[in-house]
């Protein structure tokens, strides 16, 4: 179901100032722990998925212990979703790192996603890690300092005797 068909069907349900019943409310917890997908409770009940989440919130305030749902990853997604990292990972992250590897191979690599990786070589560099950094500051295919023994330096720019110059185009004759 599209995000779009949701939306209609959700608005198609809406039951504004409804008050929940005892029965709504026994069939809600039961179905929760079944485990049947929000939509269906929704549609069981005859309300939207938004006022499904809102009871079950309100209803964890208040002492009953209904199960918490993850969310789960899009299939496809990388396995190492919410591990914590190991030294031996982190090792070879600041290695491959070191030999001008990108953050999208070693990803690949170690089978995270390139925003694990991204976050991990930037808390590292906050611990005082020098991990390499790619990308920063100017580009150049050419060698400054070559450059400059070829063909010398430019004398300094003169601020006053640029002035004058362009003052004298606009006397008056």
């Amino acid at each position: 179901m599209t995000k779009n068909e949701r939306k209609v069907l959700n608005q198609e349900r809406m039951r504004f100032g409804h008050r929940w019943t005892h029965e709504e409310i026994i069939s809600l917890m039961q179905l929760w722990d079944k485990g049947t997908p929000v939509d269906d409770i929704a549609e069981a009940l005859g309300t939207t998925d938004h006022a499904i989440g809102h009871m079950v919130t309100r209803l964890r305030k208040q002492g009953i212990p209904l199960k918490r749902r993850t969310r789960g990853r899009k299939l496809g997604g990388t396995q190492r979703f919410g591990q914590l990292w190991t030294q031996a990972e982190i090792d070879y992250l600041v290695t491959r790192r070191r030999d001008r590897a990108t953050q999208e191979e070693i990803a690949t690599e170690l089978g995270r996603s390139w925003v694990a990786v991204a976050g991990m070589i930037q808390r590292l560099r906050r611990l005082g890690l020098a991990v390499p950094r790619f990308g920063i500051g100017m580009r150049r295919l050419y060698d400054v300092a070559a450059l400059r023994t070829t063909y010398g330096t430019e004398p300094a720019f003169d601020k006053e005797a640029a002035s004058e110059n362009s003052l004298e185009h606009y006397k008056v004759q």
